[in-house]
């Protein structure tokens, strides 16, 4: 497995450290990385401390950015 941080001008791509707000919580995401053509985000809520992790696509569709 190859762990890449994902940079350029995609702002599709969650970054290292944002805070996502689903229905009543907050996430943080941990790191993004690409693994057998597609990419993953792994996430931690902030209440729970529980880690979890999804497709990139799936996570935009359940989460919105927190803007601070």
């Amino acid at each position: 497995m190859m762990m890449l941080e994902l940079t350029g001008n995609n702002m599709n791509i969650p970054k290292n450290g944002s805070r996502w707000t689903g229905i009543e919580e907050v996430f943080v995401v941990l790191h993004t990385i690409e693994l057998n053509g597609h990419i993953w985000v792994h996430y931690r809520n902030e209440s729970s401390g529980k880690e979890y992790s999804c497709y990139m696509e799936s996570f935009l569709v359940r989460f919105t950015e927190t803007v601070s």
